[in-house]
């Protein structure tokens, strides 16, 4: 599939992005892609978006893919942030002033939903999937405090994440792939773990406050984040238009499910309404 590829400059980090544009689209989806993964797994999904009239942009975070960056490792959530501001801004450089979608999985989910909680005038609207608002592996008492320890004097430290990639997705060939695929990692540094939990507790504690048009995507049998937690973190949502869509059986990643078609059908049509030519 045709696309234009390159880096723009974050600070001095070089990152690595890649646009997927048929014909003029009216409206742009940027995608936000989880720990360990790279941009370029989400080249199926960009497909099915561009066949239904959307531009699609993605870019590899911070230690991340192409991007540079110690594996893994980042020294403040906000990082993510503001690499994904200055996407945003070399993006509307670009292609002008299009209207903008905001997909985050799993990480990205929770970069997502921090990004338009303090930044709520950029977006038409966010997707949040599978995002990480709470993670099925619960540390310990001790391995918590090490985790904060290590964070303090030695935050590039960095451990497995234990990320069972066979609870990704149900297609075989999707995890095979996943362990084949040199560009994704397996790790996670003290720092980002500290990061995430701090971001976690900013999201539940401020979620109540989205004010732009939200839809949560949630594999039920999810055994890498919690789906009950996105559930309620749903309920808190004072926004009038919010949607929430469980999938029972479904595993993590669910754009890459073997059953996605209803998954890609309610994204759609979700978007598709809320797009720049659409249409009461």
């Amino acid at each position: 599939m045709a696309y234009k590829d390159g880096y723009f400059k974050f600070g001095r980090i070089k990152s690595y992005y890649r646009v997927w544009l048929k014909d003029e689209p009216s409206d742009i989806v940027i995608i936000v892609h989880g720990i360990g993964e790279h941009l370029a797994r989400y080249e199926n999904f960009a497909e099915k978006l561009m066949d239904n009239g959307f531009g699609v942009a993605s870019f590899d975070l911070i230690g991340h893919g192409r991007s540079r960056g110690i594996r893994g490792h980042v020294s403040r959530f906000d990082d993510y942030l503001e690499q994904l501001s200055e996407f945003i801004k070399f993006i509307r450089s670009q292609y002008g002033k299009r209207g903008l979608f905001l997909i985050g999985h799993s990480l990205g989910g929770l970069i997502a939903l921090n990004f338009v909680l303090k930044n709520p005038e950029i977006f038409q609207g966010v997707v949040l999937s599978s995002p990480a608002l709470a993670l099925r592996i619960k540390p310990t008492w001790f391995e918590l405090n090490m985790a904060r320890a290590f964070s303090r004097i030695l935050p590039f430290y960095t451990q497995n994440n234990r990320i069972n990639t066979k609870f990704l997705s149900h297609d075989r060939s999707v995890v095979l792939a996943y362990d084949a695929d040199t560009l994704c990692h397996h790790k996670i540094s003290a720092r980002l773990y500290t990061e995430m939990v701090g971001a976690m507790k900013y999201a539940g504690d401020n979620m109540r406050g989205i004010s732009i048009p939200i839809l949560i995507l949630q594999a039920g049998s999810d055994k890498i984040v919690n789906p009950e937690t996105s559930s309620a973190a749903f309920q808190t949502i004072v926004s009038r238009d919010k949607d929430l869509h469980i999938y029972p059986g479904l595993f993590h990643e669910i754009f890459n499910e073997i059953d996605n078609a209803q998954v890609i059908d309610d994204l759609l049509s979700w978007l598709k309404k809320r797009r720049n030519n659409a249409t009461a």
